[in-house]
């Protein structure tokens, strides 16, 4: 299996510097911050068959990409991975997430103002 964790993130602990992101990371704040439905319309957050840019294609090919930030919390991660019980963690608290009233309203609210 392989995952790259492209992002990194302020340290919970020393929130004066950066780690490179986790798992953790991510489900912790999925299940604490409302996503930005804006990228739904970049791959809705888990896209399994990304279309790669010619230079990424060899290196990246048969990997999901999961990516996303908040409304109001600075954390934009991006994981790009083959590693299907990962790849299911993170998408089952995306959904969660998405049906949430907070992000719903986030939604309807995008959607009034295009």
């Amino acid at each position: 299996m392989t995952t790259y964790y492209m992002n990194s993130v302020l340290d919970p602990e020393c929130p004066w510097r950066s780690i490179p992101d986790t798992e953790e990371n991510i489900l912790r704040d999925l299940e604490r911050y409302t996503l930005d439905p804006i990228f739904e319309r970049y791959g809705d957050f888990v896209n399994r068959h990304p279309q790669w840019l010619r230079e990424y294609a060899e290196k990246y090919a048969g990997l999901t990409s999961i990516s996303g930030n908040f409304l109001t919390h600075s954390h934009a991660f991006r994981v790009y991975t083959d590693d299907e019980a990962l790849i299911s963690r993170i998408e089952a608290a995306v959904l969660r997430n998405k049906a949430t009233p907070a992000y719903q309203q986030a939604r309807a609210q995008l959607l009034a103002d295009q």
